[in-house]
């Protein structure tokens, strides 16, 4: 019995150091990732396995302008997470307009008309390997309230 429980924690500290799959958090490194079919926000596409974290999220949509700042904790590698949103974002109509990788951490910037949304990748935890922030802000009204001033009312 003894002999066994050694085994197994000299397999499990070998694949730890090793970079085993079990332990990074992606069963398949190469593998394309899904979006959740109905996301918090329609426009913002969410992989499939990653879960929002509802106390350090927040969002608004007044109409004509919106904010979001979401966080999102998963399990695939931030390089496949980067190929879905590059893919996903196109897909939804935004355009791709930057991508830094510094200190562990990527970035991605997309723009629609009015509107900049950011997705920060980054090192999670050992329960959900990788971090998901999702930003997204108005920097031009949609819909403008009417002048009054122009019209004299």
């Amino acid at each position: 019995m003894r002999t066994t429980i050694i085994c197994l924690g000299l397999l499990v500290a070998g694949c730890a150091l090793s970079g085993c799959a079990m332990f990074s958090g992606e069963s398949n490194p190469g593998a394309e990732l899904s979006a959740v079919a109905k996301p918090p926000v329609a426009d913002l596409p969410v992989p499939a396995n990653f879960k929002l974290d509802e106390d350090r999220s927040r969002s608004c949509d007044s109409g004509v302008a919106r904010f979001v700042d979401h966080l999102y904790w998963g399990s695939a590698s931030k390089f496949a997470v980067s190929r879905f949103y590059k893919k996903a974002m196109i897909a939804r109509k935004w355009r791709f307009v930057s991508e830094t990788f510094s200190l562990g951490d990527q970035d991605l910037q997309f723009k629609k008309p009015g509107e900049t949304c950011k997705v920060t990748i980054s090192s999670g935890s050992w329960l959900h390997p990788t971090k998901l922030k999702l930003q997204l802000w108005t920097s031009e009204l949609k819909n403008p309230p009417a002048n009054d001033s122009r019209t004299g009312q």
